[in-house]
């Protein structure tokens, strides 16, 4: 038997990959995740999160999936929306699973909401019950949870919190991994308020997260902020901060020296003239109240009028194209802009105070001293509320 020679041979190994639900690509990451990234060098295409309403519109919002109230209370709140039609169309295949976003909801007038998060309490964080056609019950903890703000400055994860919000300028974001197959009868979403005081309602909607998708709705895109931003200051104080009261001339008023106290009717030739006693000896004149006029204690001298100092003027010019290029028409495309302020930069604890779009500037008086920061935004007919124009930083101080 001959021998045979192996000139060449080859060792191939195959390796079996498994790939994840969703890639990095399609979803956001809780850890990464803020106002202008999704994952790791993965842009949202706007500031504050991609979304879809439930009519497939991009950034709508005059059909969420879902709407829910916060009521008025200090305590604890156990609150549900049922998300049957968004849940479908994740297991039908219609839209990726990339989670839900909860988007502060226009006109509500507390601010705030607080919900437990999945780092702070498995119980009471979010959880997605599904009932299935055959009446079986599904409960689906919260893979993931954060809050991403709407200000392109904030650049912050804030995913390992205890709660996570939902304001005006603040969306939550969360997500479930499903394991169905079919269309479901129900999915309600269960949240947990955390215990804090809501002064008031608070709604919100469920929408769609939709990062990485491309824009089928052009038409809604966000208007431009306002541009050719200024201030003006107007600083004053209440005339009471500077009354001359507390020097006032009564103090020294000549009637404490009334030539009446050396009346010459004392000396008077007469002898017997009653002038001798003239009263002009005891004329009133020498205890004149003058010399204790209350104006040496004039309350003007402590007005606080010098610490409330004034006023400023905020002025923009309007937008006139939307962001992605298209032409904007001021005066029919936008129904009015937003003034946000307050004393730290990028952190607005005033407003919005609402402006109508035929006026392009605001006073705002009454203010203490102090340095106040200072954004405006635009907000059109579709209820799209433009980024923060540019900060402007203004002092108001006492003359």
């Amino acid at each position: 038997m001959g021998v045979i020679k192996i000139q060449r041979a080859w060792f191939i190994l195959f390796f079996l990959v498994q790939q994840p639900l969703l890639s990095a690509q399609d979803d956001w990451v809780e850890s990464v995740a803020n106002s202008v990234i999704y994952d790791t060098g993965l842009a949202w295409n706007k500031a504050g999160g991609d979304w879809t309403d439930a009519n497939g519109i991009a950034y709508g919002t005059d059909a969420p999936y879902a709407v829910v109230t916060i009521e008025r209370s200090g305590d604890e709140q156990l609150v549900e929306a049922d998300v049957t039609g968004l849940v479908n169309e994740w297991i039908s295949g219609t839209h990726a699973n990339k989670g839900m976003l909860l988007r502060y909801l226009d006109g509500t007038v507390c601010r705030c909401a607080r919900f437990f998060s999945r780092e702070q309490s498995s119980t009471k964080s979010a959880k997605l019950i599904v009932t299935r056609n055959d009446n079986t019950i599904m409960e689906y903890p919260v893979a993931a949870d954060t809050e991403i703000n709407t200000n392109p400055q904030a650049t912050q994860a804030l995913g390992g919190r205890m709660y996570y919000r939902i304001e005006h300028r603040v969306n939550a974001l969360i997500r479930f991994t499903l394991e169905e197959s079919q269309t479901v009868k129900q999915a309600l979403l269960v949240l947990t308020t955390y215990p804090t005081t809501y002064k008031d309602q608070l709604i919100f909607g469920v929408f769609r997260s939709s990062q990485g998708e491309p824009l089928s709705n052009p038409g809604t895109s966000r208007p431009n902020p306002p541009g050719q931003f200024s201030l003006k200051v107007v600083a004053r104080s209440a005339p009471g901060g500077t009354d001359p009261g507390g020097t006032d001339p009564g103090g020294t008023d000549p009637g404490g020296t009334d030539p009446g106290g050396t009346d010459p009717g004392g000396t008077d030739p007469g002898g017997t003239d009653p002038g001798g006693t003239d009263p002009g000896g005891t004329d009133p004149g020498g205890t004149d109240p003058g010399g204790t006029d209350p104006g040496g204690t004039n309350p003007g001298g402590t007005n606080p009028g010098g610490s409330a100092a004034g006023t400023f003027t905020v002025s923009w010019e309007a937008p006139t194209t939307y962001d992605n290029g298209d032409p904007l028409d001021p005066s029919q495309d936008i129904t009015h802009y937003r003034v946000y302020y307050g004393t730290q930069s990028r952190s607005y604890d005033v407003g919005p105070i609402e402006v109508s779009p035929s006026t392009t500037s605001l006073v705002v008086d009454s203010l203490p001293t102090h340095t106040y920061f200072v954004v405006v935004t635009s907000v059109d007919r579709s209820g799209i509320e433009s980024d923060f124009s540019q900060e402007a930083r203004v002092d108001v101080v006492a003359p």
